[in-house]
């Protein structure tokens, strides 16, 4: 997913822009060079991963004022995420994590 502006979108559940559950496949899910605005969810304003996804890489991304109800305004991550050079600007969350949340017992890498 390369390139996009996702903007103003809202669920009950997860994910405002993008949830991913299930991947089937080894292969990566490659999230560049986009900008999520003013999307809302209950986990991960922007994104969200919860079930057995991996291989996520994220790079370059702006994350502008997304929200969630509970946790990652910006993103929420389960496992096995890179998240290099993303800029977030006024996200928030109820719980925790205004920005990122990640629940996880290894993460590849996280630069911002």
């Amino acid at each position: 997913m390369k390139n996009n502006f996702i903007e103003n979108n809202c669920v009950t559940g997860d994910g405002g822009a993008i949830s991913l559950f299930k991947q089937t496949h080894s292969k990566s899910f490659t999230v560049l060079l986009n900008t999520f605005k003013n999307n809302k969810a209950f986990d991960g304003g922007a994104i969200s991963s919860k079930q057995k996804v991996k291989n996520i890489d994220i790079f370059n991304n702006l994350f502008v004022e997304n929200s969630a109800g509970n946790r990652g305004g910006g993103v929420f991550f389960r496992r096995g995420f890179s998240f290099i050079n993303n800029t977030f600007s006024a996200n928030n969350a109820i719980l925790n994590g205004g920005a990122l949340f990640a629940v996880t017992t290894h993460i590849n890498s996280v630069r911002y």
